[in-house]
């Protein structure tokens, strides 16, 4: 009902279903999970956030969403003390927040690039 309405609760069903296969394997090596949450988690959590202008609760929140992520494919809980950065060693992936920058920045200079071309095309 919720897909002729406009809705995408088939296509977002169908993602998580075609990545958990992937992620919950406990036979699955980590490399392998690693580029799975490279190529499909991770840009997924980051689209748009170029132009985002995050408060320190949202941060958080993305931190929280992103470890929660990373401990459920690595087969930890919380309970087993394992700190953000060695969970983040063993996937070899980076903080999001530092992706955040990133992206903050190339738009920054993609922007900065236009707006001396854009002075180049009137003269």
């Amino acid at each position: 009902m919720l897909y002729q309405e406009g809705g995408c609760a088939k296509e977002v069903n169908a993602r998580i279903q075609s990545i958990s296969g992937v992620m919950c394997d406990k036979k699955r090596p980590i490399w392998l999970k690693s580029k799975a949450y490279k190529s499909i988690v991770r840009p997924v959590l980051l689209y748009g956030s170029e132009t985002w202008a995050l408060n320190a609760t949202e941060e958080k929140l993305l931190q929280a969403t992103e470890m929660r992520i990373i401990r459920w494919n690595l087969g930890y809980a919380k309970l087993d003390h394992m700190t953000n950065d060695c969970l983040r060693a063993k996937m070899g992936i980076q903080p999001m927040a530092d992706l955040i920058n990133e992206n903050r920045l190339r738009r920054y200079g993609h922007i900065l690039r236009r707006e001396t071309n854009d002075v180049n095309r009137k003269v």
